[in-house]
């Protein structure tokens, strides 16, 4: 016989977060069917500190973006190709993961999965910001780009 999960539900997605993560939430809401979560993000001891709004809705692929600081810095005057631009809010919209291939379902806390690729993709911004190079994962015409030396 078939068992089928069903998706973890709004309520449980807070709930992870507030455990996982109790010191570095500003504010956490579920509201129409959607989670939002803004909290304060540490790729290194060593890394400044960035605020990042997390929205997600069942049924759809997880979205962040940056709060704080609100603008990109520019590395021999261009943004890493890793973003999808503003949101009509302000903030730019992180790229942090190739929705075909993310392995991404309703099964997943973000606690556990979203969260982390947030911090890995910060943490290759910074070293971006210093070597040009992006070092996370990239994907070209949808394949995996297996050279990951400077554009």
């Amino acid at each position: 016989m078939a068992r089928f999960n069903k998706p973890i539900t709004l309520a449980q997605q807070e709930i992870k977060l507030r455990k996982v993560y109790p010191n570095l939430i500003d504010k956490i809401s579920v509201s129409r069917n959607e989670l939002s979560c803004v909290m304060r993000l540490q790729p290194t001891a060593e890394s400044r500190e960035y605020k990042v709004n997390i929205r997600f809705k069942i049924g759809s692929w997880p979205k962040v973006k940056l709060v704080d600081p609100k603008e990109i810095v520019l590395v021999d005057g261009k943004k890493p190709h890793h973003l999808y631009g503003r949101s009509v809010d302000g903030g730019e919209r992180l790229c942090v993961f190739y929705p075909k291939d993310c392995g991404w379902t309703d099964n997943h806390f973000l606690a556990d999965t979203f969260v982390p690729w947030v911090i890995t993709w910060l943490s290759a911004y910074e070293i971006w910001q210093i070597t040009g190079v992006w070092v996370y994962p990239e994907y070209v015409d949808g394949k995996p780009k297996q050279d990951q030396t400077k554009d």
